[in-house]
């Protein structure tokens, strides 16, 4: 499994899930109407569906190439105001989390580009 959660200051909440269970992959996206650095909301948008396994191959393929498992959990720049950016994983019983304030403005292009591909290939 793995799982991007976008918490935006100014806008609302969502994440998006991709589940691996042998060769099927089903993806669901979720949006609350909660504002992401005050509350979660009430969930106003969700979407699931079925995906191929190249697309799960391609998110797991950036993962690798970023090195994930061994990136940092916290940035350790501190940023007073911005969209905090989650990314989770559980595969083969290992867990990692990533937090990130604005990746895409402060130093965290990778990081952030794994997030927008998998965003990318839920709307696909």
């Amino acid at each position: 499994m793995v799982r991007f959660t976008h918490l935006g200051t100014w806008g609302n909440p969502y994440s998006y899930r991709l589940e691996q269970n042998k060769s099927q992959i089903t993806a669901t996206y979720s949006k609350t109407d909660g504002l992401g650095g005050y509350q979660a909301g009430k969930r106003i948008e969700q979407g699931s569906k079925k995906m191929n396994l190249e697309k799960w191959n391609a998110v797991i393929e950036k993962m690798n190439s970023i090195d994930f498992w061994n990136i940092g959990t916290h940035d350790e720049n501190i940023i007073l105001d911005g969209e905090e950016w989650i990314f989770e994983a559980l595969i083969d019983g290992r867990y990692h989390f990533i937090t990130r304030n604005s990746p895409d403005h402060y130093d965290g292009k990778d990081f952030a580009e794994l997030c927008d591909l998998v965003v990318h290939v839920y709307n696909e």
